[in-house]
């Protein structure tokens, strides 16, 4: 109940809402589980080219 009233808590002038630590870490792992961890642009580039120099089929994207 505590947790559920610190988020539930108006924020002060100039944030858009509270917070307590691990609130945010939380959320992205939550995120992270349905949509899978993203990755950088050119990691998947440097797979795309590595995998067309050894014929293999890629698809990251």
């Amino acid at each position: 109940d505590l947790l559920k009233r610190i988020v539930e808590s108006k924020p002060a002038s100039g944030y858009e809402r509270v917070v307590y630590a691990g609130y945010l870490e939380n959320e992205e792992y939550l995120k992270r589980s349905e949509e899978g961890i993203p990755y950088h642009k050119e990691v998947v580039e440097w797979f795309e080219n590595h995998c067309n120099e050894m014929g293999i089929v890629c698809n990251l994207r």
